[in-house]
């Protein structure tokens, strides 16, 4: 799970800063050795991914498309997994996607800043790692959970 864990930390870098937080180490570059921590769970990958699809479908139309489609296709890993959840339906889970997915922001708030950076991470990654991280939280996970997110 070391591409989630690379990239779970960069995204709480970013969002830190984005918070106004202060932070001293430098964002992890993907080479680097992390491991997802345990209680990082799944609701919190799947709106960071989410995310990520948004900032590169509006901010990036033109590029990372082969990686923007592995992403999706990795996202539907965790889409099929909230909705064998009893609590989860197809609604519940556009709602999710909607809301988490800042999939109503208009592109020149979500095309600047931390939010394009912590999209751009993702899109960047390599997806195949990222799948097999995924995968790996999946068969980790009880039922889908934002356990401590960022």
């Amino acid at each position: 799970m070391k591409a989630i864990g690379a990239i779970v930390a960069a995204s709480a870098l970013l969002m830190a800063t984005w918070v106004g937080a202060q932070e001293s180490d430098p964002a992890p570059t993907q080479d680097e050795d992390y491991y997802i921590a345990p209680d990082v769970g799944t609701m919190c990958v799947a709106a960071l991914m989410t995310t990520a699809v948004t900032v590169g479908e509006k901010c990036f139309p033109d590029q990372y498309v082969e990686n923007r489609q592995a992403l999706k296709q990795t996202l539907s890993l965790l889409d099929a997994f909230f909705l064998r959840d009893p609590k989860w339906n197809e609604d519940v889970l556009a709602r999710f996607k909607q809301r988490m997915g800042n999939q109503d922001a208009h592109p020149e708030k979500l095309c600047r800043g931390d939010i394009k950076a912590l999209g751009e991470v993702y899109l960047q990654v390599d997806q195949q790692k990222l799948r097999t991280s995924v995968e790996e939280l999946i068969a980790a996970s009880d039922s889908p959970a934002w356990g401590t997110c960022l």
